[in-house]
């Protein structure tokens, strides 16, 4: 089948009018190329007929959007005698193009590139060929694609109500100016406006054109007109004007100062109506009301701004104190060049009041205030700078007296260091004003303090502890207001101590404190003295004189609860602990003379020892190892807490990887992770921002973490890529390959439309008995935005780095474009921000 195609193929191009269409261009080459492979990659299950023209006469192309580059073919229902193409089929309108004889019984006419005129009707003139068929002429006709026409314009036609900032866009049906920067597009006008409308023409893209006007003046109505003709090439024009109408914006109120429900105004206070657009001043100037108590109206004048859409009312007077105010717009306003308002508007305000202090906390003449800050209330809003140096507290120095204003310019706090059970007397010395300058008039509060509430507190490290066997127990506590101090001493069996040791504290039951099983041994009060409010160190013998056996206790003071409960051990054996990754260490010494103790068996316990404890026996140097799980291997990170007990041989000792306190390692300054990792990495994106649609291109590095030593993994790495959108769902998940370097690097086209937002990408250890846990490994993030890549940078530098008060500040802007040169001519805008700095002290 194949070669017979092939014969057919290099019969064609034998004849030297056929030859005529193969040397004619790059495109017929490809068109014969892609027939032929057609022709080749036919199903071989599938005969090629013989006779692939139809059995009659036709014509081809036909209908309304042909393609510019579709050949013309004329079918005959016998093999013409005329074998002359342009005697058998002419086009009309001309054009440049290959004629070929395909069969004996088919004219082609192949149109040179690139093609037909875009949107253009074409007639195809067949003469009579009797001995074929054909008795009379037909003309066929057939219309290409590609008709340039206007399928959206904004504002839409007969719109209404078009906003002063509108910008006139018209979209296309396809490319009319030509590719190039945008900076080089040509603006000439494209729309023409009756009234006129200046402005500024420009082509966003080659087939989105906007025109920005100058101002679109209010109550007026546009016609626009794209005329026929419109093409930056030669074929294709637009055949008709195009043309809409759309009106302007109706008058109306934008703006109202003061803002509805003011309060606080100043009696001098404007009232400043903004318009969208000038008004008729006459009218605006009798009916607007301005009306103060009683609905009286206010005495003042009317001004207008030059282009009379800006109307201030100015009272003649002084307005009153505390005083609501009224502001009546009415509905039917008329405006400069025509049209009315729609709506009216009516609203109120009011003015301030003679500055004063309205409530205090503590408030005046209170017996029993709190000891932690002093907050004071105005009527009105405050100057702050004017109360600096001005509040004072009695019996307390001013370096030591804190004042700052809220935001709301109303309430004051005075923060100082109150003693309990002290009258106070707070003063706001005269001259302090209000934000219009009214003057506060001196003001002065008294208070007594309450005194502190009667307490006690055990003053130890922690919840469990140890005492010496050699020395009495003291316990010592803090106690104020109280004269005594009870105390229960009971002792502990061995499941209930190691029960604390493993939570590090007594067990917490709902709705009641934990008691041990056993009695108290021993039950006791403590007398306290001290003055009145006074924190007082006291402590008590829990022995009651001399040592205690060797044993485990539980002491409680008063009422129980944290901070006056305590476990502790007295022991004559000291064990310093230490946790590594796969190791619980134990260093065994004599508790009183600091002499390490081989031979002797210590028993750990925690996660992965023994239910019983786990022992092992000291050696040479005192220390005794264990066996822990490495946690590197298990997640979430199980708990860590071990502890190690010396009971027998006649000695005690009890330590706990709980007791740190003063050896955590923040405290000394050293960085910590909060559980071992067994793989760290680094995972990137190419560049930081993507827009939807666009490939993501990553790369991550691995490597094994053995305690800080770093090698590259070797088989199997159970760890995901993830890709999560800014809602939290995954885009990607696939398992890592890592190549011999320990890297790897993969791909992710975003989908049309995914939201935008930060996105992250990250790395996750994967454990098979636990999938529901992930590790993070190394994570990363990247932006989905919709924008426009830039096509020059600006950047601003100053002459310092810091200023001072009333400095003037030197910048200089430098734009210049990404492949090179200056930006110049550009126009610029800019904006100093200034971010205010903490309230002042007073």
């Amino acid at each position: 089948m194949k070669a017979r195609i092939m014969d057919r193929a290099r019969s064609f191009l034998g004849d030297p009018r056929r030859r005529v269409l193969a040397g004619a261009g790059a495109l017929a080459v490809v068109t014969v190329v892609a027939v032929l492979v057609v022709l080749l990659t036919w199903d071989r299950g599938t005969s090629l007929p013989s006779d692939v023209e139809p059995e009659g006469f036709a014509i081809f192309p036909q209908g309304e959007e042909v393609n510019r580059l579709s050949p013309i073919k004329v079918t005959f229902k016998s093999a013409p005698s005329e074998r002359d193409p342009e005697k058998v089929m002419q086009l009309n309108p001309p054009a440049e193009g290959q004629y070929v004889w395909a069969s004996e019984r088919t004219l082609l006419f192949q149109p040179d590139f690139p093609g037909l005129l875009r949107g253009q009707e074409y007639a195809v003139n067949v003469s009579a060929q009797a001995d074929a068929g054909l008795d009379e002429p037909i003309v066929h006709r057939f219309t290409t694609s590609g008709v340039l026409t206007v399928q959206a314009v904004i504002p839409a036609p007969n719109d209404v109500e078009v906003p002063r900032e509108g910008q006139i866009m018209v979209q296309f049906s396809r490319s009319v100016a030509p590719l190039t920067l945008l900076s080089e597009m040509k603006a000439g006008p494209v729309i023409e406006f009756s009234p006129p409308l200046a402005g500024k023409g420009e082509w966003l893209n080659t087939s989105l054109y906007r025109f920005i006007p100058d101002s679109l003046p209010g109550n007026a109505k546009y016609e626009a007109r794209i005329a026929a003709g419109l093409t930056s090439a030669a074929d294709g024009v637009l055949k008709e004007d195009y043309r809409w109408s759309f009106s302007t914006y109706s008058p109306a109120l934008v703006s109202v100062t003061p803002e509805t429900n003011t309060k606080f105004a100043s009696l001098q206070q404007k009232v400043v109506l903004q318009f969208n657009q000038p008004m008729d001043a006459a009218m605006a100037e009798s009916k607007v009301r301005i009306t103060g108590p009683n609905n009286t109206p206010v005495e003042g004048t009317f001004s207008w701004n030059v282009d009379r859409s800006t109307l201030t009312f100015t009272p003649a007077g002084a307005l009153l104190h505390n005083t609501a105010y009224g502001i009546e717009v009415p509905a039917g306003l008329k405006g400069a060049s025509g049209g009315e308002t729609k709506t009216g508007r009516t609203t109120s305000f009011q003015t301030v009041g003679i500055p004063a202090v309205a409530r205090t906390d503590p408030p005046n003449g209170a017996a029993s205030a709190g000891r932690y800050g002093v907050q004071i209330t105005f009527t009105n809003p405050m100057d702050a700078e004017s109360l600096e140096g001005k509040v004072s507290i009695s019996g307390i120095e001013a370096g030591k007296i804190r004042a700052d204003m809220y935001g709301d310019e109303l309430t004051l706090y005075v923060n100082a260091q109150l003693l309990p059970s002290t009258g106070y007397t707070v003063s706001i010395a005269g001259g302090a004003k209000d934000r219009y300058g009214q003057t506060l008039a001196p003001y002065s509060f008294s208070f007594t303090t309450g005194p502190r509430r009667p307490f006690t507190v055990l003053a130890v490290p922690g919840p469990v502890g140890n005492y010496s066997a050699s020395t009495e127990p003291l316990l010592y506590f803090h106690a104020t207001n109280t004269s005594l101090a009870a105390f229960k001493l009971y002792p502990l069996t061995k499941a209930e101590m190691e029960t604390i040791l493993t939570q590090n504290g007594p067990p917490q039951l709902p709705n009641r404190l934990w008691t041990p099983s056993s009695d108290p041994i021993r039950t006791w009060t403590e007398p306290v003295s001290g003055e009145k409010d006074e924190v007082v160190i006291a402590s008590t013998s829990l022995s009651g004189g001399g040592t205690l056996p060797k044993g485990d206790y539980f002491v409680r003071m008063d009422e129980g609860g944290w901070s006056s409960d305590l476990a502790f051990s007295v022991v004559d054996t000291a064990i310093v602990t230490k946790i590594a990754n796969d190791e619980l260490l134990a260093w065994v010494l004599d508790l009183d003379s600091g002499r390490v103790l081989p031979g002797v068996t210590v028993r750990g316990f925690g996660q992965g020892l023994a239910v019983n404890g786990t022992e092992a026996v000291t050696d040479a140097s005192g220390l005794a190892s264990f066996k822990v799980p490495n946690p590197v291997e298990t997640w979430p990170p199980k708990n860590r807490n071990y502890f190690a007990l010396v009971d027998s041989g006649g000695r005690k000792g009890v330590a706990s990887t709980h007791w740190q306190n003063g050896t955590d390692p923040y405290q000394a300054g050293i960085q910590t992770e909060w559980y071992p990792r067994l793989y760290v990495g680094h995972i990137y994106t190419e560049r930081p921002i993507y827009r939807p649609g666009e490939e993501v291109f990553y790369k991550a590095v691995v490597r094994t973490d053995d305690d800080a030593k770093y090698s590259i993994p070797s088989g199997e790495v159970p760890i995901d890529v993830v890709i999560m959108d800014v809602q939290g769902k995954e885009l990607l998940r696939e398992r890592v390959e890592l190549n011999e370097f320990g890297t790897m690097g993969g791909s992710l086209t975003l989908p049309d439309g995914v939201v935008i937002g930060e996105y992250i990408i990250a790395l996750e250890r994967v454990r098979p008995e636990e999938e529901r846990y992930r590790e993070p490994v190394a994570g990363s993030s990247f932006a989905v935005a919709e924008f426009r890549k830039p096509e020059f940078q600006v950047e601003v530098t100053t002459d310092r780095p810091s200023y001072a008060n009333g400095d003037s500040i030197a910048a200089k802007v430098e734009a210049t474009y990404f492949f090179g040169g200056g930006l110049e001519g550009a126009g610029i805008e800019w904006t100093a921000l200034g971010v205010p700095s903490a309230c002042r002290r007073c």
